[in-house]
C-alpha cells in the first residue's frame, strides 16, 4: 500500500511539472512610464476636481489616485500648464536667469522653504553630473542634478483661491523637486516677471510634450 502512494505521489508531481512547463509564462510587469503620461480615467478624474481654475492640490490629488505629480499636472487643461521633457532643463534655466525677480521654492519633509531675488545662471561640472550655480551673486546657490529631472512644467492657476505662477521641475518619480515662481499671489503678482514667465511658458511650448494629452 504505501508503495503505491508514493507511486502515485511522483505520478501526481510529475503531471503538475508538466503542465507547468506547457503553461505560457507570465507577462513582465509594464513598464513605470518615464514621462507620467496620464491616461483618459485620470484625466476625467483630475478634471472634475479641478473645476475652472485648476486649483488642486498636486501632492494630495497624486496620492489620492495613486499618481504622480507630473501626471496629475498633465492632467489638467492646457490653460493650467505646459509640460516639456527633462532634457530641455539647459535651456529653461538659461531662461529663468532672464527674469528680473522669482522665488525658489523647495517643499522637503513638509516644509516649505523659499529664496527670494534673481536666478543665478549656471554651468555644468566638468567632474561630476552637477549643474553648478555661479557663486557671488544674491539668490539662491547649490549644486543641481539635470540628469534627475524628468520633466519641466510651466504651471498657471489657482492655489486656494489665487493666481499663481511658475516652472516647477519633477524627478523620475514625477515629484516636483523644486520650482521657480513669479513673486506674488493674485493681485499682487508681479506683473512684469508674469510676463517674463509667459515668454518662458511659451518656450516649453516650442519643445513639445513628449505625452498626448487633450488640451480641454
Amino acid at each position: 500500500m504505501r508503495l503505491r502512494l508514493i507511486i502515485a505521489s511522483v505520478l501526481s508531481l510529475a503531471a503538475l511539472a508538466d503542465a507547468a512547463a506547457q503553461a505560457p509564462p507570465a507577462p513582465p510587469a509594464p513598464p513605470k512610464s518615464a514621462e507620467h503620461c496620464p491616461g483618459p480615467d485620470l484625466i476625467a478624474a483630475v478634471r472634475a476636481r479641478a473645476g475652472d481654475k485648476g486649483d488642486i492640490p498636486l501632492q494630495a490629488v497624486a496620492a489620492e489616485l495613486g499618481s504622480s505629480e507630473a501626471a496629475i499636472l498633465r492632467a489638467l487643461p492646457e490653460q493650467f500648464r505646459v509640460m516639456a521633457a527633462g532634457s530641455h532643463f539647459s535651456e529653461v534655466w538659461a531662461d529663468l536667469t532672464g527674469w528680473d525677480d522669482a522665488v525658489f521654492a523647495v517643499s522637503k519633509g513638509g516644509n516649505v522653504f523659499e529664496i527670494h531675488g534673481r536666478i543665478r545662471p549656471g554651468e555644468p561640472s566638468k567632474k561630476s553630473r552637477y549643474f553648478n550655480l555661479s557663486p557671488g551673486t544674491p539668490g539662491v546657490a547649490g549644486h543641481l542634478r539635470p540628469d534627475l529631472v524628468s520633466a519641466v512644467g510651466a504651471v498657471s492657476r489657482h492655489v486656494r483661491g489665487k493666481e499663481q505662477h511658475g516652472i516647477a521641475f519633477f524627478d523620475a518619480a514625477g515629484a516636483e523637486v523644486f520650482g521657480v515662481y513669479v513673486p506674488g499671489e493674485g493681485d499682487d503678482v508681479d506683473r512684469k516677471v508674469k510676463a517674463q514667465y509667459l515668454a518662458t511658458r511659451e518656450r516649453l511650448r516650442a519643445f513639445g510634450d513628449p505625452c498626448t494629452v487633450p488640451a480641454t
